[in-house]
């Protein structure tokens, strides 16, 4: 969200077409990654990241649509985060080089994190403290996402 905040700051038609891009981006983004963190919840009553692991296992299309949120997330290429990140940074470098050489951590800190939850969470043995195996997403929760 700072990266967005900075976009709007900017004083350039670029940089605020882009923080405004960002902020809808990022509220399609997050709401998808905190309905499946809903998800997970429902089935296992827990928000503790610790207790969960191997989920790739018994629940196959939940992870592959965290994996693409997450992608999402990060902005890699071809997601609406990485256009609108990319504008954004634009924007920032047209404003002061300076500044968009510091906002250049969140590029590396939040895929860091992202991609290190998602592997903590999906792959691994199954998880001992999940005792009880409960089934993928609905469709409706499909359609949802």
């Amino acid at each position: 969200m700072a990266t967005a905040t900075i976009g709007l700051f900017t004083s350039d038609l670029v940089g605020i077409n882009a923080g405004i891009y960002f902020l809808i981006s990022h509220g399609l983004i997050s709401s998808a990654l905190f309905l499946l963190v809903g998800v997970i919840y429902d089935r296992y009553h827990t928000r503790t990241i610790k207790y969960y692991r191997g989920l790739v296992s018994v629940m196959p299309v939940f992870s592959v649509l965290f994996l693409l949120f997450t992608f999402a997330n990060i902005a890699v290429p071809g997601t609406s985060g990485f256009i609108s990140e990319f504008l954004v940074f634009v924007g920032i470098f047209n404003y002061s080089p300076l500044v968009a050489l510091i906002t250049t951590t969140a590029i590396v800190l939040t895929p860091a994190y992202a991609l290190w939850l998602y592997h903590r969470i999906t792959y691994g043995s199954y998880s001992p403290y999940l005792a009880t195996v409960f089934s993928d997403i609905t469709i409706k929760e499909f359609h949802i996402l």
